[in-house]
C-alpha cells in the first residue's frame, strides 16, 4: 500500500463511481471528476500536515487500484476515522479486512492512536462485518448527514 498520488486519479474515480462502492461511500451519487480531484488534494494535504490520508490498495503484482484505505475526517465535529473502500472485483476475499488491519497498525505506530474510530451506513452489513472481525465495538447509532449511521471504536 502506498499513499494515493495524482497518477491514481482514473483508478480512484472508477472505484468511487462503481455501483457497489458508491452506494454507501458516495450516497449512491455518481460524483463528478472534480470531486475525485478534491479528494486526492485533501488526501495530499492530510499526508503533508498529519501523516494521515488515503492509501491505494493493490493486489500483489498489479498496478490498478483494488481499493483505498486510510484515515479521513467525517461527521461533526470532524474526527479522523478509518475509511476503506474496495472494488467489487475484490469483495469477499479478505482484502478489506487486511487493508484495514494494516491501517490500524499504521495509526497506532505512526499516529499514536490508542483508539481507532470508524463509522458506516447502518445498512452496510459487509462493512459492519469487517469492523467486527477487526474487534471494533459499536458505540452509537444515530442519524448523521441524513443517514442512519453506526459508529464504532477499537481500543488498544
Amino acid at each position: 500500500m502506498l499513499p494515493l498520488q495524482d497518477a491514481d486519479f482514473a483508478d480512484v474515480h472508477a472505484l468511487l463511481t462503481e455501483p457497489g462502492v458508491r452506494r454507501y461511500l458516495c450516497d449512491n451519487i455518481i460524483i463528478p471528476e472534480s470531486q475525485t480531484r478534491e479528494y486526492l488534494q485533501r488526501s495530499r494535504e492530510l499526508w503533508a500536515n498529519e501523516s494521515a490520508g488515503l492509501w491505494g490498495v493493490r493486489r500483489p503484482g498489479e498496478t490498478n487500484l483494488l481499493g483505498i484505505v486510510g484515515f479521513w475526517y467525517f461527521h461533526e465535529p470532524p474526527r479522523p476515522e478509518l475509511l476503506y473502500a474496495l472494488s467489487e472485483r475484490g469483495w469477499h476475499q479478505g482484502y478489506a479486512t487486511e487493508a484495514a488491519r494494516c491501517m490500524i497498525d499504521y495509526g497506532r505506530q505512526h499516529l499514536g492512536l490508542t483508539t481507532v474510530l470508524a463509522s458506516t451506513d447502518t445498512p452496510n452489513s459487509a462493512s459492519i462485518r469487517v469492523l467486527e472481525r477487526l474487534g471494533f465495538v459499536m458505540t452509537e447509532r444515530r442519524t448523521s448527514h441524513g443517514l442512519d449511521t453506526s459508529f464504532f471504536s477499537l481500543h488498544e
